[in-house]
């Protein structure tokens, strides 16, 4: 009996709350339109490769959508998501007591738009940037490999923020 009084409560609350499951679709930035391509980013940072690590992130976090469908290329959909990442730093921000650098952060920073492809108008737009910090070392393959997750950690929040902003057009 006590089992089927507290669920009662959490489901009262969970109502009582407006709680709702995400990509319900009732405030996706893209209205009406609900097929879409994600064009490869341009990169205008000095890094190599963010492009492709942001795209395959985005793409894979925009398959799980119940809102939108996919496509390979921009003739078969009815919207394009373009972007430009134009930001990328990797800065000491830490420092031991020995005043040697103990950590650094990257910053990835992108802008990001949502074009209706039948006439070009532009639906949404937004700027994005994320960090991580990874750890110093005087191997520089260990430091390089940090950087790498890093990176690939900063990609998976952008694509996150980017899903979650597309999907919740308050």
């Amino acid at each position: 009996m006590k089992r089927l009084v507290l669920l009662g409560l959490i489901l009262v609350l969970l109502v009582a709350c407006g709680y709702r499951p995400v990509d319900t679709g009732t405030s996706w930035v893209g209205g009406e339109l609900r097929i879409l391509y994600v064009e490869p980013f341009a990169n205008r940072t000095h890094q190599p490769l963010l492009e492709n690590i942001l795209s395959d992130q985005l793409n894979t976090e925009l398959m799980r959508s119940r809102v939108i469908e996919l496509r390979q290329n921009s003739d078969q959909a009815e919207l394009s998501l373009r972007g430009v990442i134009d930001g990328f730093s990797s800065q000491a921000v830490a420092y031991d007591v020995g005043d040697r650098i103990a950590e650094y952060r990257v910053v990835i920073s992108c802008q990001v738009r949502l074009i209706a492809n039948r006439d070009g108008a532009v639906l949404w737009q937004d700027r994005l940037s994320r960090s991580e910090t990874y750890a110093a070392s005087s191997d520089k393959s260990l430091q390089l490999d940090g950087q790498d997750l890093a990176i690939r950690a900063v990609a998976g929040r952008l694509a996150n923020d980017l899903s979650s902003r597309l999907h919740n057009a308050f």
